[in-house]
């Protein structure tokens, strides 16, 4: 199970890298998945609003935790 939600959340950091390059130069949301995310990833608008809302940072270090729990 974590291999696959790992690679959904490095997916989703992908995402929101891109959206917090275009971000900090002006550009809207919309802009930003019409643009750069919606051919790229094939996501629709509401999930690409849903990834910005992860905390997927977070979420990676808590599963590499696990797994080096596993690992012992």
């Amino acid at each position: 199970m974590a291999y696959n939600r790992k690679n959904f959340l490095l997916k989703v950091l992908a995402v929101q890298e891109i959206y917090q390059q275009y971000k900090e130069d002006g550009v809207t949301a919309k802009a930003i998945y019409e643009k750069y995310i919606k051919d790229q990833y094939h996501i629709s608008k509401s999930t690409f609003d849903n990834y910005l809302s992860i905390n997927a940072k977070l979420e990676l270090k808590h599963l590499d935790n696990e797994d080096a729990d596993n690992d012992k």
